[in-house]
């Protein structure tokens, strides 16, 4: 494949960005080509090297911020006219509550998924509390408490704050595995706005 039918392929793959975005990764992947081929690369190995137009399209888009996707998909293909306007005016009592109603349930999932995280990291945070109460509490009830049952609480300080400590390793990597699905799940949310054709 050529350059200019990698770069025909790239656009037509990206027919759902606005033209300004369009012309911006075009340029971006040109130069990149042109570059390899000063420093001596094939033409047809510089375009292999950076994998076929249609995925490297689909994964453009898909890291496309969200207003851009929403904009571009909302957008009719030849412009807002009269009719278009009008028409979406009077449907302006379905597609406002839906789209609120679609974006309270994204805003719950996400609330949801990082609720178990603060939930997880205050019993943590309680478990390490706990230890330093444990070990800081024979020392200041010193005349009420014996010697040996001040060292066994201590002890057990010890442990509580070593069990806390394992308590928040395990939460950061739940929330390394939290920061993965959010990730993911904003990934899917944006797939939706991509058109299929543009994708392929």
């Amino acid at each position: 494949m050529t350059k200019l039918d990698f770069l025909n392929a790239l656009e037509r793959g990206l027919q759902q960005l606005p033209q300004e975005e369009r012309e911006r990764h075009l340029s971006y992947y040109s130069e990149m080509l042109d570059d390899m081929i000063e420093d001596g690369t094939d033409e047809e190995q510089a375009v292999a090297t950076l994998g076929d137009a249609g995925a490297l399209a689909g994964e453009i888009l898909r890291e496309t911020s969200l207003p851009v996707l929403v904009k571009s998909r909302v957008k009719p293909q030849k412009g807002w006219d009269t009719g278009s306007i009008v028409f979406m005016i009077l449907c302006s009592p379905i597609w406002i509550p839906v789209s609120l109603v679609l974006l309270s349930l994204v805003l719950t999932v996400y609330i949801c998924i990082w609720s178990v995280f603060i939930a997880l990291f205050a019993v943590a945070a309680g478990i390490l509390v706990s230890g330093a109460v444990l070990i800081a509490a024979p020392w200041f009830a010193a005349p009420a408490v014996a010697l040996p049952d001040g060292l066994l609480m201590a002890g057990g300080g010890l442990i509580v704050i070593g069990l806390g400590i394992l308590a928040v390793l395990g939460v950061l990597a739940v929330g390394k595995g939290l920061v993965r699905l959010t990730g993911l799940f904003a990934r899917w949310i944006r797939s939706l706005f991509i058109k299929k054709e543009a994708a392929q």
